[in-house]
């Protein structure tokens, strides 16, 4: 067998660390969308099993089945969001850019009589001056949001590319899922009792941070959505998708 040589060793881990180096700047720009699919096999994985149970171990239909599900559960909801964003977008613009802003001023009187029944600061009141800052406020944030919606629609190639790397990497690890972890076991210096604790608690807390932003995010548009609504605020269903 033969023995390598210190120069050898170190032209060969050099040769290993600019390869390592080269690879990461190539897919420096998908990082993000990596990292997001890696997490993803993980919240996945329940419903990968189910489906390979119910295909009765076809690995193939379930995770087609797995995949199907995840597109229909992100753009039925998107597309519900963006439509909802347009038109009240297109409202705001066409009620902000009128020549009588009755919507304001019903506003004004909302806030002012619901600032009247509060102890302490009955004696505040919203005046013309905070009404006008206030409609070009929102002049230019339904601008920005129009904005948003055309630069999104620009987006559309690279968004495009992230969703074939995405699909990719879930499409491959769901159904080598376990070989997947046994090679990282295999690949890491540590013992493998180790390793199996820390990939449980990296699990865990993937569940645990997705899970919990989700939840989060829900309860507090849906609180902020009721209260805009009892306030009678215009675009509430605007207004709640941003809270």
């Amino acid at each position: 067998m033969r023995t390598l040589t210190l120069q050898n060793q170190v032209f060969f881990y050099t040769l290993m660390a600019v390869l390592a180096a080269l690879g990461l700047w190539l897919v420096s720009g998908y990082l993000a969308v990596i990292v997001f699919s890696l997490v993803m096999v993980i919240i996945l994985k329940p419903v990968y099993d189910r489906f390979k149970r119910w295909f009765r171990g076809r690995s193939g239909l379930a995770t087609t089945a797995t995949l199907v599900t995840l597109v229909l559960a992100i753009i039925i909801p998107g597309w519900i969001m963006l439509s909802v964003v347009s038109n009240q977008v297109s409202a705001m613009l066409a009620s902000l850019e009128s020549d009588e802003p009755h919507t304001l001023e019903n506003f004004q009187t909302a806030v002012n009589n619901l600032v009247n029944q509060v102890p302490l600061v009955e004696q505040w009141e919203l005046t013309d001056e905070q009404v006008a800052q206030l409609q070009e406020a929102l002049l230019s944030s339904a601008a920005w949001l129009a904005g948003a919606v055309v630069n999104l629609g620009m987006s559309i190639p690279g968004l495009m590319a992230n969703l074939f790397i995405f699909l990719a990497i879930v499409g491959v690890l769901l159904p080598n899922y376990h070989q997947f972890v046994q090679r990282l076991i295999e690949l890491s210096p540590l013992d493998d009792e180790v390793d199996r604790i820390f990939l449980h608690k990296i699990k865990a807390m993937v569940w645990s941070m997705v899970v919990g932003i989700v939840i989060i995010a829900l309860v507090q548009g849906i609180v902020t959505g009721l209260f805009i609504w009892l306030g009678d605020v215009p675009y509430a269903p605007l207004w709640t998708l941003i809270a």
